[in-house]
């Protein structure tokens, strides 16, 4: 497999961290602010002690859009294209790559959704 340019950086976050809504008894959405952000980036979803598993046969969704203010503000869709390009569930963790197609760094926010029941 061939290695990962060494320009794209990688945000890790764990899910104790965040406060993620339960779905089901094993399933869960999660929101991680990425902050202001330009061009590629990799997310490392980290699972954690919460007793919200992520596996490998995990179904896992996730959604990007721009945010004004405070993390937590509503969402929206500015001008900015914005795209989610990969999600790949493993053993406790999710990697997603994400683009945000603008030259200055825009607020921005990853949306995931975990399904495993």
């Amino acid at each position: 497999m061939p290695e990962k340019p060494e320009e794209i950086p990688t945000i890790t976050v764990s899910l104790d961290d965040l406060k993620p809504s339960a779905i089901g008894s094993q399933s869960f959405a999660a929101r991680v602010d990425l902050g202001g952000l330009s061009g590629l980036a990799d997310l490392h979803l980290l699972g954690g002690p919460t007793g919200r598993p992520i596996t490998v046969n995990s179904h896992v969704c996730a959604s990007i859009a721009e945010y004004a203010g405070s993390p937590g503000s509503p969402r929206f869709m500015g001008a900015a294209k914005m795209s989610v390009l990969n999600v790949v569930p493993g053993d406790n963790d999710v990697f997603t790559r994400v683009f945000i197609d603008w030259p200055e760094a825009l607020t921005a926010a990853v949306d995931f959704i975990v399904i495993n029941d």
